[in-house]
């Protein structure tokens, strides 16, 4: 599967006057960001607890395609966008192998059935 990279191209701001961290701002857009709330969280496990920021995961999704436009603005400009509502997810980060031995993966594997 080829994975194709979302970050945003840096903003060139040489020769202009703005002050430090004026211009500055992520990486990604927003939009691309998944924020997973209590609600959530609470049927996912322990994901939360074995989450470490800047770990990588893997994400599997269902979803279905919520919206889809296509408009043109003054001078030409075209803008699409393409709205996906994901109805199942699945994450996964470090394996429980990862964090012990294989009586820690089967005593997780078997608290989770």
């Amino acid at each position: 599967m080829e994975m194709t990279d979302l970050k945003l191209p840096k903003k060139n701001t040489k020769g202009t006057d703005m002050p430090v961290g004026i211009g500055e701002r992520d990486q990604y857009p927003y939009n691309t960001r998944i924020t997973l709330e209590e609600e959530q969280l609470a049927k996912m496990g322990d994901l939360f607890d074995n989450a470490n920021v800047d770990e990588e995961v893997t994400i599997t999704a269902k979803g279905c395609f919520s919206s889809k436009r296509s408009d043109q603005s003054q001078g030409g400009k075209k803008n699409r966008g393409l709205s996906i509502q994901i109805k199942q997810i699945h994450i996964e980060c470090k394996s429980p192998l990862d964090k012990g031995t294989m009586d820690d993966f089967m005593k997780s594997r078997n608290k989770k059935k």
